[in-house]
């Protein structure tokens, strides 16, 4: 027994020994007890790897030139006392920074005002970094990191932490800016934040004369991989006052100048960020309300209530991308709601991307866009004058395609007094192509008014792209509405409106809207409720119900001209099979009046109807059509002023096809139903159906003969 005495403490006092020599090993000193120790002195003297505890509050500044690990006990404070960066790790090391609070950092010459670090890695776990400030004490110098700083490629690591109310900012000339109010790191590093908050940090830069640049009020990240899991980016604010303006990313700015950098965002909240820029003479910019970057990917996030507002006093006013300014953007489960988006310019006026703006590809799935609002308003005469906007919810400028998502109540509103407005794509808009597959479109609304002598043109009150493809996909109750004082106004497709080819395929448009208003002398002109199409369009197995284009000029010698409460076939060849267009309807009101068309109107191309129902539309004239040509097997209510000539197929002035009313009777979108005894039963030999399953997937024939429409009727 005393043999293995004697060996246990032996063994004791070796283990004692070599505790002594671990690098990290709390045990071989006691904590730093901050009211009566020095932390810099421990630190200087402290071995490679160390861990050092701390207690109390210490305080700074302090510098670190080793590999450390400094540990609250359980928790502490290190406060700079305005006196330079709270903590600065000049050179490359690894730095662990655990339960503590960095505080009262203040540096003037734009490396970080509570943690800097140099290159090498930074670990923050437990980390509250609060209430410091980055300045630009001279020019040419930027602010950047009022919480935290990376140079040098430095790879920072930030876990369950939260770095809160940090400031970077000046009131230098350019080259100087202010970046980064939380963190802000550079020179090709990574940041990674898990479990954290980036909270009510700012931005800004105020020039008293010549240009203003700030960004990223709670994240700046250049030449840096960005990843963010479980973590919130909310309450922060980047402001410049300058001539000109920029301000990029009101919560997140993650650019790529010397190499591509990719923002990837999971499970994660963007909220309540503000960008506000002014500028009394020039031009102003605002690009990113959530995330402003090369490539953004989210994934289960939620970008919610990000606002930008852009004034230029005497020039141009810019301002895009509530949720996401990016090149190419990458959404899955996720969703933007309540961005919101204000132009203001003395000259003109733009806004582009309620919830996103991207100039390369977007790529949606299974989310949401929701109450996304931008208005512009331009002040300025002159042909370039006025106010324009671009997608109330994305803004598209090659590529998007969107799957299984919906679209609602979002909107772009424009407003010039003295110029010309437009306003296309309440929901989407893009000049290349966009691709609609199992989602809904509804209430979205593109509005623009000219108040003055000029004109003012809406289009695609749901959307508006180059070519258009929709698949299964509803388009209900959105509305293109244009109003001027005293010249033309023009208001195109409630539902949707393509510049070239467009494709709907088992889809609905439902309930849209178009309206122009002309309050002066002049043309109200109000075309196609629901859908155009500026190239060929192919239309199958789909439902076109209840929408309405309605044209109003109320002086004494105004016109109202509004045609096609379905679609208006302006220029190239249109066809429709297999579908139902029923229940539209055009109206005017004024002076002189040209009202026709209630459903179908071609203007110089052409529109075939084959194995389709077009009935119960309304106009002063024309009811159902007007300009159509018969593929054969159609159901038509009223051939009157339509110019369409029968073949010996088509049923044709029925004046009761028994339909039933639009609803969910299976499959994605609702439909229209034929009741017991409708004429379109059973007429089309099953040789010549055309297309093997209606509008719900339900296979063709039921029977021994096909149904007419986009309905087929299960025996």
């Amino acid at each position: 027994m005393g043999r293995r005495g004697g060996a246990g403490a032996v063994v004791l006092v070796v283990l004692a020994g070599l505790l002594a020599l671990v690098p990290g090993a709390a045990s071989a000193a006691g904590p730093v007890h901050c009211a009566t120790q020095d932390l810099q002195a421990r630190l200087n003297s402290a071995q490679p790897g160390a861990t050092i505890l701390v207690d109390g509050t210490c305080d700074g500044p302090f510098t670190v030139g080793k590999n450390v690990t400094i540990r609250g006990n359980p928790t502490a404070t290190l406060d700079g006392g305005q006196a330079g960066t709270t903590l600065a790790v000049n050179t490359p090391h690894v730095v662990h920074l655990e339960h503590l609070v960095v505080t009262g950092g203040w540096s003037t010459n734009g490396v970080g005002g509570g943690v800097s670090v140099g290159g090498g890695k930074l670990f923050l776990d437990h980390v509250t970094v609060r209430d410091n400030v980055s300045i630009a004490g001279a020019a040419g110098i930027q602010a950047c990191g009022g919480g935290v700083r990376g140079l040098d490629g430095a790879e920072i690591h930030i876990a369950h932490s939260s770095i809160i109310d940090n400031t970077a900012r000046t009131t230098q000339p350019n080259p100087s800016g202010a970046f980064g109010g939380g963190i802000c790191t550079t020179d090709q590093g990574s940041l990674t934040v898990a479990g954290s908050k980036i909270l009510r940090n700012r931005a800004s830069m105020v020039a008293a004369s010549g240009p203003a640049h700030a960004g990223g009020a709670g994240i700046t990240a250049l030449d840096v991989h960005l990843t963010i899991t479980s973590s919130s980016v909310d309450d922060n604010v980047a402001s410049a006052d300058g001539s000109p303006v920029h301000i990029d990313g009101a919560g997140i700015w993650n650019p790529s100048v010397h190499v591509p950098t990719v923002t990837t965002m999971t499970a994660s909240f963007v909220r309540r960020n503000h960008a506000n820029a002014h500028s009394s003479s020039g031009e102003v910019d605002v690009f990113g309300g959530g995330i402003n970057g090369d490539t953004v990917t989210a994934t289960d996030s939620t970008f919610l209530d990000n606002d930008l507002h852009g004034r230029a006093d005497g020039g141009f006013a810019q301002v895009e991308g509530g949720g996401v300014w990016a090149g190419t953007v990458t959404f899955t489960n996720s969703a933007v709601r309540g961005s919101n988006l204000h132009a203001v310019g003395g000259f003109s006026a733009q806004v582009h991307g309620g919830a996103i703006w991207s100039d390369q590809k977007v790529t949606v799935t299974g989310s949401t866009f929701a109450d996304d609002h931008m208005v512009a308003s331009g002040t300025g005469t002159g042909p370039s004058a006025g106010a324009s906007g671009l997608g109330g919810a994305i803004s598209s400028g090659a590529l998007a395609v969107i799957t299984g998502s919906t679209f609602t109540s979002n909107s772009v509103r424009t407003t010039a007094s003295q110029a010309g407005a437009t306003a296309d794509g309440g929901a989407v808009d893009g000049t290349g192509q966009l691709r609609l597959v199992r989602s809904t479109l509804s209430g979205n609304t593109a509005t623009a008014a000219s108040q003055g002598n000029d004109s003012a043109f809406a289009a695609g009150g749901g959307a508006e792209a180059g070519d258009v493809t929709l698949t299964s996909t509803t388009v209900d109750s959105n509305q293109a509405i244009a109003t001027t004082a005293a010249d033309d106004a023009s208001a195109t497709a409630g539902g949707v409106f393509a510049h070239g080819q467009l494709r709907v395929t088992a889809s609905t448009l439902s309930g849209n809207h178009v309206q122009a208003a002309s309050h002066g002398a002049t043309i109200a002109s109000a075309t196609s409720g629901a859908f155009e199409a500026g190239g060929a369009g192919h239309i199958v197995n789909s439902t076109v119900a209840g929408n309405s284009a309605d044209a109003v000029a109320d002086t004494g010698v105004g016109e109202a001209r509004a045609f096609a409460g379905a679609l208006f076939g302006a220029d190239n060849a249109v066809t429709f099979e297999s579908s139902t267009v029923v229940r539209n309807s055009v109206a005017g009101r004024g002076h002189t009046v040209t009202a026709a068309g209630g459903g179908l109107v071609t203007g110089f191309g052409t529109i075939t109807l084959t194995s389709t129902i077009l009935a119960l539309n309304t106009a002063p004239s024309e009811p159902d059509c007007a300009g159509i040509d018969s593929g054969g097997h159609n159901l038509v209510g009223t051939t009157a002023g339509c110019g369409f000539t029968k073949k010996p197929t088509d049923k044709v002035n029925i004046a009761n096809p028994q339909l039933g009313p639009l609803h969910m009777n299976g499959g994605h979108t609702r439909t229209i139903a034929l009741l017991v005894g409708s004429p379109a039963l059973d007429w089309i030999p099953a040789a010549q159906c055309g297309v093997a399953a209606d509008q719900r997937g339900v296979h063709r024939p039921q029977g021994p003969r096909c149904d007419v429409g986009a309905y087929e009727r299960k025996p």
